[in-house]
C-alpha cells in the first residue's frame, strides 16, 4: 500500500505544508526567501498549486513530467513520488518515494520512506521526531554541527555511511 501520511503529531505546526504527488519524473525543490507563494514549473511551463479542502494545505499534482518547485521559507513538503529522482534543499521533508534516488541538502526535518533508491543527505536536526526508512539502496548521511539526535540503524540491502561535521559516527544495529 502506498501511504504518505506521516503522523500529524510529528509535523511541525509552524510549517506550511505542500503535498507533491507525481507518477513519474524528477522532482527538484528549493527555497527562495524572497517568495510569498510556491512557484511550480513543469515540462510545458507553470503548473497550478491547489488549496486542499480550504485547510491551507497546498497540493501539486503531475503525472509524467519533471517538476521544479521553489518554496518560500518556512514551507515543508510531503511527497508521494512513484518513480523519479528527488532533489530537495532547505526545508522539512516527509512522505514516500517508491523508486528513485534522493538527494537532500540542508534539511531541517525528515519523515521519509524510500522503497528503492540511493539516499544522500546533509542535515541539521535539532529537535522533534525524524525518521528515514530505506528498503533497498545505499544511504550516505552527513549531520551538520549542532545536530542533536539518536540513531538506530538496520541495513537489509545496501551500504550505510554516516558522518558528522566532526567525523564518522558509529551505530549499532
Amino acid at each position: 500500500l502506498f501511504s504518505t501520511k506521516p503522523n500529524p503529531n510529528d509535523l511541525p505546526e509552524d510549517v506550511t505544508w505542500v503535498y507533491v504527488k507525481t507518477s513519474s519524473g524528477d522532482v527538484n525543490i528549493q527555497v527562495d526567501p524572497h517568495l510569498s507563494a510556491p512557484v511550480v514549473e513543469g515540462d510545458d511551463g507553470p503548473l497550478p498549486v491547489h488549496t486542499e479542502n480550504g485547510r491551507g494545505k497546498l497540493r501539486i499534482e503531475a503525472l509524467d513530467e519533471d517538476l521544479d518547485i521553489t518554496l518560500p521559507e518556512n514551507y515543508g513538503v510531503i511527497l508521494e513520488v512513484k518513480s523519479g529522482d528527488v532533489n530537495i534543499e532547505d526545508c522539512f521533508v516527509a512522505g514516500k518515494v517508491l523508486s528513485g534516488d534522493v538527494s537532500l541538502e540542508n534539511i531541517t526535518g525528515l519523515l521519509l520512506t524510500v522503497m528503492s533508491g540511493d539516499v544522500n543527505g546533509n542535515f541539521k536536526l535539532t529537535e522533534g521526531t525524524h525518521s528515514l526508512e530505506v528498503a533497498s539502496g545505499d544511504v550516505s548521511l552527513i549531520f551538520q554541527e549542532g545536530s542533536s539526535l539518536s540513531f538506530q540503524g538496520n541495513v537489509q540491502a545496501g551500504d550505510t555511511t554516516i558522518r558528522s561535521a566532526k567525523g564518522d559516527l558509529t551505530h549499532e544495529d
